[in-house]
């Protein structure tokens, strides 16, 4: 049985198949028969896979980074990848092999599996020891969340995971047991994120370490919900996810330690169920059910501790999902200009995009708006272009916004820009009367010269007509004392090129 979703709070929909942002997740549910499966139908190639049995066997993961049939135990301390769990990744599905804890005889079991594309990156590193701080990058995003775990067979390739509510605290919590990871994080970055150096968990020397990052967007969701001060009560309401989740991982982050408990939309909404990474089998009174705007929590206390101020969860959706496939995003230079250029394949009730633009890859604003197509099943094309681009570097990001007003934010992309060689030549230096000024227009526009003593005061000036390319001025300094000048050629768009120049006495 498939059913694709998206979500992950790990929350995630009941639904049949779509994409999202760009974004492919699936889940569903089988019957093992204890031996080789291939489970397909999903309309791509996953990138992850996560599979839990409702019997008691751990989940297993597997990425696309790590070695062929290899797959990691996420419920138990210090194991390293094995194999006959999650065969292979296949361009329809994947293949699990004989393993009890993907494929015990008779024992269901529901798995949800990520194509790596906009707002989820899968990944690789290897770590280099501690006291050396790893930067892991490549995501295009500041990750909302990320699941990591090494190849070791010690406790320093344990699975765990890190949201961006818990940044603060500086460190993720491990799944098999719920102990926070310490030492395993210092801070999240336009591109990834940074290890502390600190501990071997997330960094140890040699070790190759495989994680999942995701993006924030409507769709994804990652958050805390307070408890009451008082005994634990049952079908406690959390409605302020702002969807139906299909997926959701909730945890309490307490000083004693509680392991992390999730629930896909795979199991059968009436039936109080939710599922551990560890080996044991489906509980009741944990995540009792999704609603419209979160989830029900029952009376344990790994989702509904008392006294204790918050809990933590990540969630995904997909029923909701804002149907725009982008295919291309690309940025490049022209001359001064920054020409951004982006195509769709389909398009369901997107309204408008936005071009969003960051000195530092994290804080970002609107430099422009373009119409969407609306409605439509052809490649559209869009560009835009940014005329005033930053000195240095430039992060664009495109945003789509929908008829109902949600949106979603794509990969960032990065432009370099030096105005301050604008002036290419300036000869002879020291000058006598004459001088010759070479410079390089990155179109046909205006100049604005001026000459100035040590002092700041304007002595001469004058506007250029310049066209695209190399231009030569020949400029007379007849009438400057001997001295340090400074020459400043400022364009339509007030980028400044300065040369300082000395004028001789002969």
């Amino acid at each position: 049985m498939v059913k694709w979703n998206f979500i992950f709070c790990i929350v995630l929909f009941l639904s049949s198949s779509f994409h999202l942002f760009s974004q492919t997740y699936a889940q569903g549910n089988y019957t093992g028969n204890g031996s080789s499966k291939v489970i397909s139908g999903l309309g791509f190639q996953p990138e992850c896979v996560i599979i839990k049995s409702a019997g008691a066997y751990e989940a297993v993961i597997t990425t696309a980074n790590m070695p062929a049939g290899k797959s990691k135990a996420m419920g138990t301390s210090g194991v390293a990848l094995a194999t006959e769990q999650i065969s292979s990744l296949n361009a329809d599905g994947f293949t699990i092999g004989a393993g009890t804890s993907t494929n015990n005889n008779n024992t269901q079991y529901y798995w949800i599996a990520f194509n790596e594309s906009t707002g989820i990156h899968v990944g690789t590193y290897v770590g280099d020891g501690p006291g050396n701080p790893e930067t892991i990058s490549g995501c295009g995003f500041i990750p909302d969340a990320y699941i990591l775990m090494g190849d070791e067979t010690s406790t320093d390739g344990n699975a765990q995971i890190n949201l961006n509510s818990l940044s603060a605290s500086g460190n993720g919590f491990y799944i098999f047991d719920g102990a926070v990871a310490s030492g395993t994080f210092s801070a999240w970055t336009a591109d990834g994120w940074t290890t502390l150096g600190g501990a071997t968990s997330a960094d140890n020397s040699g070790v190759n370490y495989y994680y999942i990052a995701f993006d924030a967007n409507s769709n994804i969701k990652q958050g805390s919900y307070p408890s009451l001060s008082e005994a634990q009560t049952d079908n406690y309401a959390v409605n302020d996810i702002g969807f139906q989740p299909d997926f959701l991982i909730a945890y309490p982050y307490v000083s004693t330690p509680r392991t992390p408990v999730f629930r896909m939309g795979s199991i059968n909404s009436g039936d109080d169920k939710s599922l551990l990474f560890t080996a044991t089998a489906s509980s009741t009174n944990l995540i009792q059910a999704f609603t419209a705007n979160g989830f029900t929590a029952g009376n344990d206390d790994r989702v509904h501790k008392a006294w204790q101020t918050q809990h933590y969860y990540f969630a995904l959706k997909g029923g909701s999902a804002l149907p725009v496939d982008l295919t291309e995003f690309e940025v490049s230079k022209h001359g001064e200009q920054a020409l951004i250029e982006w195509s769709t394949a389909t398009e369901i009730n997107s309204d408008y995009y936005e071009v969003l633009r960051s000195p530092n890859g994290i804080n970002f604003k609107s430099i422009g708006r373009i119409e969407a197509a609306n409605n439509s099943t052809q490649i559209q094309n869009y560009s835009f272009t940014d005329e005033h681009p930053l000195e240095g570097i430039n992060y664009y990001r495109l945003a789509e916004i929908d008829n109902g007003g949600r949106y979603e934010k794509f990969k960032i992309k990065s432009l370099t820009f030096n105005f301050a060689n604008i002036i290419t030549d300036f000869f002879p230096n020291p000058v006598n009367n004459n001088v010759t000024l070479l410079f390089n227009s990155y179109s046909d526009e205006n100049y604005d010269l001026q000459i100035s003593d040590l002092l700041g005061r304007t002595l001469y000036s004058l506007q250029t007509q310049a066209v695209k390319g190399i231009n030569q001025l020949n400029l007379t300094t007849n009438n400057l004392s001997a001295g340090i000048y400074f020459i400043n050629l400022t364009d339509t768009n007030n980028h400044v090129s300065s040369m300082k120049f000395m004028k001789s006495e002969y």
